[in-house]
């Protein structure tokens, strides 16, 4: 595959992620490549450089948002697309997000994660009061979820947590964008 398709590939993927985070914010998301190869086809994509930044309006929630992606050549139509390989989609609060709320996980190559499926975690503050014994780790444990996508989880911030979109519209372009 050219350098020019996997460009090519890779700026709609980061144009399908931009449009989801840009109901909720203005910051911009980027890709670097995983590799030193000019040729490599994998991908850290991220908005706010691997940090939280601070959604734009309404509630007082941060987020970081990271994937992971290759870019494919699916030889029977003879095109490529973007597959996410993993992800971590954090919502925070507190001082510069410092606090975990829910942290959506998919990394299926970290040995040392202890889950290789997708799948959720509990900020230990949301939970704390509740739970005791062995239940007070709660925050480490993987809660299965299946495969969540970034528009549902941008959808998730502004149905259930009151996050003021910026965009109008915005019900119809996470639907587009694949939101559930």
């Amino acid at each position: 595959m050219s350098k020019r398709a996997i460009r090519e590939h890779l700026n709609a993927h980061i144009e399908r992620v931009s449009t989801s985070l840009g109901c909720v914010t203005h910051t911009r998301v980027t890709a670097v490549p995983i590799g030193p190869s000019s040729q490599d086809t994998s991908f850290v994509v991220t908005a706010g450089g691997m940090q939280a930044f601070r959604i734009t309006r309404g509630a007082p929630f941060w987020l970081t948002v990271i994937q992971t992606v290759r870019i494919d050549l699916e030889p029977a139509a003879e095109r490529a697309r973007a597959e996410i390989t993993g992800y971590s989609y954090r919502i925070g609060y507190g001082e510069g997000g410092s606090r975990e709320l829910l942290g959506y996980h998919f990394d299926p190559f970290n040995q040392e994660s202890g889950s290789h499926e997708p799948h959720l975690h509990v900020g230990r503050t949301a939970y704390r009061p509740l739970l005791t014994g062995r239940l007070q780790d709660f925050h480490k444990r993987h809660i299965p979820t299946g495969h969540v996508s970034f528009p549902s989880v941008v959808r998730f911030l502004i149905e259930e947590l009151g996050v003021e979109p910026v965009k109008p519209g915005w019900e119809r372009l996470l639907m587009d964008a694949g939101a559930t």
